[in-house]
């Protein structure tokens, strides 16, 4: 069971965004993304144990088991999309998808009556929810959080709020009012899908189609300052069925310079580590900020569970790294919560980073099998200590597989 003792469903749907910006019931991600949630399935069961169940199309394999069992990782039932079918009601207490669509309501309508009390189900079908979900809600929080500059701890600064542009012509304004680039958002997307980063007027002259497309779409852009970034991060927090708030931590990971997820790390890296407070408070008054407006935004009206805060460190006009205590909220379970999860497994002496990779068929089991061997785990304590760490297990048709490496500090 999870933490809170019932009996969990996971499920693993990135694609939630682009479900609820299409809005209907039947939606069904393309081919690509479809075999993508497929092979990264697994990564969502670090959140449950063995009295749960995750929604995944293929067994894992015997070696993948046994590897996390030494590291004490006993991970829940899996079972495929059919067999969700035919579960009964009360079987399962809660339900934690990657996120919450229509699609996947109506998917999994006949677990809902016997859900326990406590959890609440998003009205999912309303334009009220799709809005709430869209990047509007961020434009909110950076704008409530920005009001408490005075309140920040001294390594963070928050330079800018994020601008609602109606036209082209207004964005190019924006953008000559920003010698170092902007970046552009659409109201729905993740994982760096929707985004625009432009830096020269080339840059903007070859967006020009994209950026009256999505203006067209949905009547206007988001546009912000680039920073010159540091180190992608982000703060982590569960509200709770009763609407309370819960810090989790901090979280350190990379992007491409598209914004795209690249790598989780398992401690603080090095290239900011010498420019961090030496103690842990100016997290814990971050975190109290964070919560403090999303309370004020009453998000815990409208949605219960995961919910990860982009920030990120950026060096200032003076070249010291700052920290931007808010650049998103997702609204919705996240890599940094599955990093969290996975790092209760790793030895308190050791470091690493994980990502997450393409493969040809057949390709990740051979990758696989020759890292197994070259890097062979060594475990102290019940905990991983050194070694490949593989976080998907093989199949012969998977395209897509999660790994990393551990290595004492």
């Amino acid at each position: 069971m999870n933490s809170a003792g019932k009996k969990t469903l996971f499920y693993y749907n990135p694609t939630c965004e682009m479900a609820i910006e299409n809005g209907t019931m039947s939606y069904m991600p393309p081919e690509n993304l479809k075999q993508f949630e497929q092979d990264i399935a697994p990564l969502m069961g670090f959140a449950g144990s063995t009295s749960d169940k995750i929604i995944c199309e293929h067994q894992p394999d015997v070696q993948f088991i046994s590897f996390w069992k030494k590291a004490n990782k006993h991970f829940p039932q899996f079972i495929s999309i059919e067999e969700s079918k035919a579960l009964s009601p009360g079987s399962i207490d809660q339900i934690i998808p990657w996120g919450w669509s229509y699609a996947l309501k109506h998917h999994l309508k006949h677990l809902i009556p016997g859900l326990s009390p406590e959890m609440r189900i998003p009205e999912v079908s309303s334009n009220e929810f799709r809005q709430f979900c869209s990047r509007l809600t961020s434009v909110r929080m950076a704008k409530q959080l920005f009001k408490k500059q005075d309140q920040l701890p001294s390594i963070a600064h928050h330079p800018s709020i994020p601008k609602i542009l109606s036209s082209t012509d207004a964005v190019l304004d924006y953008f000559y009012n920003h010698p170092q680039g902007i970046i552009l958002k659409t109201l729905w997307s993740s994982s760096g899908r929707g985004l625009c980063l432009l830096r020269t007027k080339r840059e903007f002259e070859q967006a020009k189609p994209w950026i009256k497309a999505r203006i067209k779409q949905h009547q206007f852009i988001i546009a912000e300052p680039l920073l010159n970034k540091a180190q992608d991060a982000s703060f982590q927090f569960m509200i709770k069925h009763d609407g309370t708030y819960e810090a989790l931590g901090i979280n350190y990971f990379d992007t491409d310079g598209s914004g795209r997820f690249q790598k989780e790390h398992f401690g603080i890296p090095s290239k900011i580590q010498s420019h961090l407070p030496q103690d842990d408070i100016w997290i814990d008054e971050i975190s109290a900020l964070l919560i403090e407006s999303m309370q004020e935004l009453n998000i815990h009206d409208h949605y219960q569970g995961s919910v990860g805060i982009d920030v990120l460190f950026f060096h200032d006009d003076t070249g010291t790294i700052r920290l931007m205590p808010f650049i998103e909220v997702n609204l919705r379970y996240n890599m940094g919560l599955i990093n969290l999860n996975i790092k209760k497994h790793i030895h308190p002496d050791s470091t690493g980073d994980w990502q997450i990779t393409p493969f040809k068929n057949g390709e990740w089991s051979d990758f696989y099998h020759q890292h197994m061997k070259k890097h062979p785990a060594i475990y102290k304590d019940s905990l991983l200590r050194e070694g490949f760490m593989p976080l998907t297990p093989r199949h012969p048709e998977s395209r897509f597989a999660a790994w990393g490496f551990v290595k004492p500090i």
